[in-house]
């Protein structure tokens, strides 16, 4: 395993359903840009569910303007959070061991 047993790995989760908008007057405006965006993967806290840091897979879509601006705007809302972000190149197979060692911190 990648992970201690003290997470939980939740996969295609709602960027809305992680992060809560607190700007009233920007509320509905900054809402719907996070409506329809998910995460591939969202590292939380076994016991209570926090987030602890999202994972996003980037295949050669990630290379097209729309997707860059996509994952700009992502980058910086969870920046603003304070939620990290762990972008992965996509595989057909991943090594559990490889990735933990490349990315401690997390």
């Amino acid at each position: 395993m990648a992970l201690d047993k003290k997470y939980y790995i939740s996969p295609k989760v709602r960027l809305a359903d992680i992060l809560y908008v607190t700007d009233s007057n920007k509320r509905q405006s900054y809402f719907n840009k996070i409506v329809g965006k998910h995460i591939d993967f969202v590292i939380c806290e076994t016991g209570n569910l926090s987030p602890i840091f999202v994972i996003e897979l980037d295949d050669s879509s990630h290379e097209k303007q729309d997707r860059k601006n996509r994952d700009d705007f992502l980058n910086k809302a969870l920046k603003f959070a304070e939620m990290s972000i762990l972008r992965v190149k996509a595989s057909y197979s991943y090594n559990p061991n490889h990735l933990k060692m490349k990315y401690k911190k997390f």
